[in-house]
């Protein structure tokens, strides 16, 4: 008997399934053809854009350096509910003269304005992926993109040909005889920056903000991370290294809660 149960609830949860599906395909059917049909003649469909990163040597973070150039990749496409562009569906729906009371439930929960690939910027998204590489020691990589495109659709592929970043020799801080200095240099012993450290803006950012917290926690209350100056050189290396130097500006006075 319990075996027979159990067959049949197997059998029933198949059937509903198979009801479910039956009921979904054509629903997609209709919010697909329904979509396509009311995209304006001189307009395509922007369904998204995709990032390629070629490269032939290992990447420290590289699904974080992946993570971060998808998250430039504007705009977002219109979203998919198991596949069917719902949102937009209701979009067009609701512009007709009697759209009716579900349609425009449906608008009101989930409608989206639609997202045309003429909206799509690729000259300035190229530049962006080039910067933010740039801003984490991949100097002088190369950008591409490819439009797919058709007859009502349209989407971006990007492509990154990655150079070999740039990685940090030494890091030193250059000394001088302002009061502020034994507490700079007992700092720089919990710094966080290592050899071999790809040149990066976060890095030298989160460094000053250390610095800056540590040294009010020192009694210098009015000492600004601005003063704090970073400077890269890469004159002693031929083989993308660079050394990282950091001094604090001379505008200290010699009492302890000066702005140094």
């Amino acid at each position: 008997m319990r075996r027979n149960r159990g067959t049949y609830s197997i059998g029933f949860l198949n059937l509903r399934s198979i009801r479910i599906l039956c009921l979904l395909v054509p629903f997609g059917l209709l919010v697909g053809c329904g979509v396509t049909k009311h995209i304006p003649e001189n307009e395509k469909l922007y369904t998204g854009a995709t990032i390629e990163i070629n490269r032939d040597f290992s990447v420290k973070g590289f699904k974080e350096l992946n993570a971060e150039l998808e998250g430039l990749l504007k705009p977002e496409p219109n979203s998919k509910i198991l596949g069917m562009r719902v949102g937009l569906w209701s979009h067009y729906k609701v512009q007709k003269e009697n759209p009716g009371f579900i349609n425009r439930f449906i608008y009101k929960k989930l409608g989206e304005e639609p997202v045309y690939f003429s909206s799509v910027e690729i000259a300035k998204t190229e530049g962006l992926i080039l910067n933010r590489l740039d801003n984490n020691g991949f100097f002088f990589s190369e950008v591409n993109s490819e439009v797919q495109e058709q007859p009502k659709k349209a989407s971006v592929n990007y492509k990154v040909d990655l150079a070999q970043p740039y990685q940090l020799g030494s890091y030193q801080y250059e000394k001088d005889s302002l009061p502020i200095d034994r507490s700079i240099r007992k700092l720089l012993e919990a710094t966080k920056i290592a050899e071999g450290d790809y040149f990066s803006l976060e890095m030298m950012k989160n460094e000053r903000t250390r610095l800056d917290e540590g040294l009010k926690n020192e009694g210098f209350y009015n000492f600004n991370p601005d003063f704090l100056i970073f400077e890269a050189d890469t004159n002693q290396y031929d083989n993308k290294k660079f050394d990282l130097f950091f001094e604090a500006q001379r505008k200290c006075s010699g009492k302890r809660n000066c702005a140094i």
